[in-house]
């Protein structure tokens, strides 16, 4: 085998460590080989482990889960959902839901009463648009719907010392998982330019578009949007 060390390098490892010249050509030659290959690895090179692993993590599935269900991590659903959501509130709200359209009516205090809020609010009649997308969205995510929030319909009146708010919204079928989302204000324009700036960061994001419902309660602006995950 050739040597890796010079002659000078050999009798420098034998004075350093006491050892014969045939164990100081072997340590130096292995020491020698070793630096070599160290420095000589390409940075790219993975190992078969390692490439393994990176195959497995490109072909992870980026297909959209349960969590990522738009309103099932605000608080006002968490409020909802913890009071008993629908089954707690059933008096004051009927829902009903198909391939072409959902449907939320309410009856009930205008203000005075938490239903979904994430600071326990008691703007009551407002928080009726919490509870449509804490309901709405599931129903798309399950079956592939798409809101056509640009005939989105409201109805309301009064009825004894009861507001009335109901919210209709057509549905299309789809090859994709759309979601609602909305801002909004009771007496105030509610943000739009957040709901802007929110579509223009989602590919394919439809909206705003603005609604008003207007009743015995005021008035209250919502602005729309919906994209899909």
């Amino acid at each position: 085998m050739r040597n890796l060390i010079s002659e000078e390098e050999k009798n420098r490892i034998r004075g350093l460590y006491n050892l014969n010249e045939d164990f100081a050509q072997t340590i130096g030659d292995i020491l020698k080989k070793g630096f070599k290959d160290a420095f000589n690895k390409k940075p790219e090179e993975t190992s078969d482990s390692e490439k393994e692993d990176e195959t497995k993590s490109k072909d992870v599935s980026s297909e959209p889960t349960s969590s990522d269900i738009v309103g099932s991590k605000w608080g006002s659903c968490k409020s909802f959902k913890s009071k008993g959501g629908l089954s707690k509130f059933d008096d004051l709200f009927d829902i009903s839901k198909s391939s072409s359209n959902f449907k939320i009516s309410y009856k009930g205090p205008a203000s005075g009463l938490n239903i979904a809020h994430k600071t326990n609010g008691t703007d009551t009649i407002h928080q009726v648009f919490n509870v449509l997308i804490c309901e709405i969205n599931p129903h798309l995510y399950n079956n592939k719907l798409k809101p056509d929030i640009k005939n989105i319909r409201f109805e309301t009146g009064k009825e004894g010392k009861d507001s009335k708010l109901s919210i209709s919204i057509p549905l299309q079928k789809s090859d994709k998982i759309y979601q609602l989302d909305r801002r909004g204000g009771w007496g105030h324009l509610g943000g739009k330019s957040k709901m802007d700036q929110k579509c223009s960061k989602v590919e394919d994001c439809i909206g705003p578009i603005t609604h008003v419902a207007s009743g015995p309660f005021g008035k209250i602006t919502e602005y729309f949007i919906t994209y899909p995950l």
